[in-house]
């Protein structure tokens, strides 16, 4: 198997995108640890092969940090708020707490305790920002900005010891145990209240 003998931690790994992520993981031969904010219930259904750290990881103390990160081969950076979050006034605070500054101690935390992978999963708006310079996302909305910033910190983070790959993520849709799919106020609440439900040609938007 690919991953024999290789180990991953996951940040955030009890999430939609982490759980998902160490499913796959174990599937391909990986030794698969989440580390976690401890917000649902995971007994009864939560992989037993996935060792579950529960730890605050916005306040989590830089020491403690590296100890729980020392040992593995790879780390999955799959935690922080999305662009549905409104967060109190200046929004901007809370984004580069959440996104920027967190991600990069935890990203430096990681190439300090030895590991040499390392994934964020990012987002497309990043994609956008680039794609279509003369829009100005980046000054326009807080989350954009942030996630812009935190590629930029995680990287600088990583140094030239670890290698790092962001993903800049699309749409998802999935779900899991003991979470609400996000798509379902969104979507099928709105929807099941239509008779008939209008589909319009064209893209997402």
């Amino acid at each position: 198997m690919e991953g024999k003998d290789k180990s991953v931690i996951i940040i955030g790994g009890t999430g939609l995108l982490g759980y998902h992520a160490g499913l796959e993981l174990l599937r391909r031969g990986y030794k698969v640890t989440a580390l976690a904010i401890p917000d649902i219930e995971l007994k009864g259904w939560f992989p037993e092969q996935i060792t579950v750290i529960h730890r605050d990881l916005y306040s989590i103390a830089n020491d403690e940090l590296s100890k729980h990160l020392d040992g593995f081969d790879c780390l999955v950076y799959a935690m922080g708020p999305d662009d549905r979050i409104v967060p109190d006034a200046p929004a901007d605070v809370f984004f580069k707490e959440k996104l920027v500054q967190t991600s990069a101690r935890i990203f430096e935390a990681a190439r300090r305790a030895g590991i040499r992978s390392a994934v964020l999963l990012g987002s497309y708006f990043s994609y956008f920002h680039r794609k279509w310079p003369q829009l100005k996302l980046d000054e326009k909305h807080p989350y954009i900005r942030a996630r812009i910033q935190q590629a930029k910190a995680v990287l600088a983070a990583s140094g030239s010891e670890m290698k790092t790959m962001i993903l800049e993520l699309p749409y998802i849709f999935g779900t899991m145990p003991e979470r609400v799919p996000l798509w379902k106020e969104v979507f099928f609440d709105r929807l099941l209240k239509m008779n008939p439900v209008l589909y319009p040609d064209g893209g997402s938007s």
